[in-house]
């Protein structure tokens, strides 16, 4: 699954908006076909709790949340969150 478009033909897409990326990235796949590896991830507005939950139920690992209009940031960033549905434990 694909969901963002940081650099496309040598050109640096991170100071371009989240929604534009996204836009170029399903652009640049076209029309979803089963028989290719790469599928775009559409994403859900709104509805945070009850998508959160559906996610739960499916046993997903959880969601990422981004701020439409951010650039993208390497790192850490209040405009991109991710939310995990399942417990982990690391195990050495």
């Amino acid at each position: 699954m694909a969901f963002d478009l940081l650099l496309l033909d040598g050109v640096d897409l991170r100071r371009t908006g989240c929604e534009a990326r996204r836009s170029g990235l399903a652009e640049l796949l076209g029309q979803d076909d089963p028989t290719q590896p790469i599928h775009f991830s559409e994403h859900i507005i709104g509805g945070g709790p009850a998508f959160f939950a559906a996610v739960e139920a499916m046993c997903l690992e959880g969601i990422v949340s981004k701020k439409r209009t951010s650039r993208y940031r390497c790192g850490p960033s209040r405009f991109w969150l991710k939310a995990k549905a399942m417990e982990e434990s690391e195990l050495v």
